[in-house]
């Protein structure tokens, strides 16, 4: 089952269910680019759901896909150098 936000669960167990699984559609038409050429990544483990991390992500300013993804209740982030990168951090933590 895919819900509309893009996460993946199983239907014949839970509606809620999560999976480690999710399509992923940009809204900037650059943002695959950039994620493709970044070459510092961090990842971010949250105890949150997926629509508590992509509400707080969508309310952040600043914060967006061009350096920021989140899957279920991990976020990504990625950039092409060492400043970009702790920049890139701080606006998301």
């Amino acid at each position: 089952m895919i819900a509309e936000d893009g996460t993946v669960g199983r239907s014949s167990t839970s509606a809620h269910a999560e999976t480690n699984v999710a399509i992923w559609s940009p809204a900037h038409p650059t943002a695959f680019d950039k994620a493709r050429k970044a070459t510092i990544f961090t990842r971010l483990g949250t105890m949150h759901s997926h629509q508590e991390v992509k509400a707080a992500l969508e309310a952040t300013k600043g914060v967006d896909q061009m350096f920021c993804l989140s899957v279920n209740n991990v976020i990504l982030v990625f950039s092409a150098s060492q400043d970009e990168h702790t920049m890139h951090c701080h606006k998301v933590l």
